[in-house]
């Protein structure tokens, strides 16, 4: 719920950024939900995989009431996502490790 406007406004064309900030041990790996989600209960997932699951659902959703309108169905979905971890001063993409 923390981060719904920023979803919906997401889903309306804007730019959506999310950022964990603070201290090593104060708890952002486990709030942004990045360690694992992997057998772990819904009410447990941090804020990524949420966010994810609710992306889609929305595109899912978005597609499915223009067939319902007999709209055409034209419209597609894009999304682009940067994972990045800001450590000692150096910026690190987490989806490729490979960049410098």
């Amino acid at each position: 719920s923390c981060v719904k406007g920023l979803v919906d406004k997401f889903m309306q064309g804007f730019n959506a950024t999310i950022l964990a900030y603070g201290q090593t041990g104060s708890g952002k790996t486990y709030t942004m939900g990045t360690a694992s989600s992997h057998n772990v209960a819904y009410d447990s997932l941090g804020i990524v995989p949420r966010v994810v699951e609710t992306v889609f659902a929305k595109i899912q959703e978005k597609m499915g009431e223009g067939k319902d309108e007999g709209k055409n169905a034209s419209t597609t979905y894009q999304v682009k996502v940067q994972f990045l971890e800001i450590y000692n001063d150096s910026i690190n993409d987490l989806l490729n490790p490979n960049l410098p």
